[in-house]
């Protein structure tokens, strides 16, 4: 008879998994991750809008008949306040050392549309946060007027201090 042979193998059991590798570049990897968190941050400025205001802005948003309204700031032309309606163009001059009719400017736009509520603010990239800032706190509310407001009952006359409250910020990157 013929004799069968078989082989016999036997499992190596001794075999390891070398973790350290691994557990080094997560050791070098997460402190890395959270240092840059800290320098990325998504700002939202939340605002408590008067209830008649936030309708109203929500009947321009629906509206297809808009009035632009955007604001170039320019460290050295100073601020350039444009006002879009029906392809005709208005276009003021603000000087940089003028900052006291930035305010009256945004007063003068809303005085002659007050049913706009939303500007844009393209800043160059050499304004700093500060003036951005500051920009954009004079665009929301008026310190010495009141505007009429439209509201869905037509018999109420509302009046409101909010001039521009939804600001948008374009140019923010610049891809040079």
């Amino acid at each position: 008879m013929s004799r069968r042979f078989s082989i016999k193998i036997r499992p190596q059991s001794d075999f390891e998994l070398d973790l350290a590798p691994l557990l080094a570049v997560m050791v070098k990897l997460v402190p890395v991750l959270l240092l840059s968190s800290a320098f990325i941050q998504l700002m939202i400025i939340e605002t408590d809008i008067p209830q008649p205001v936030q309708e109203a802005i929500d009947r321009q948003s629906g509206s297809s008949n808009q009035t632009l309204v955007s604001v170039e700031m320019h460290p050295v032309d100073g601020y350039r306040f444009k006002v879009q309606k029906n392809d005709q163009l208005q276009v003021e001059l603000v000087a940089l050392s003028q900052w006291e009719l930035v305010q009256e400017q945004f007063e003068k736009i809303k005085s002659l549309h007050p049913e706009v509520f939303r500007i844009e603010l393209q800043p160059h990239d050499r304004i700093d946060y500060q003036q951005i800032v500051r920009m954009m706190d004079s665009a929301r509310r008026s310190k010495t007027k009141k505007f009429p407001l439209e509201t869905l009952q037509k018999e109420k006359s509302l009046q409101t201090d909010y001039m521009f409250p939804e600001v948008l910020i374009a140019q923010t990157v610049a891809g040079e």
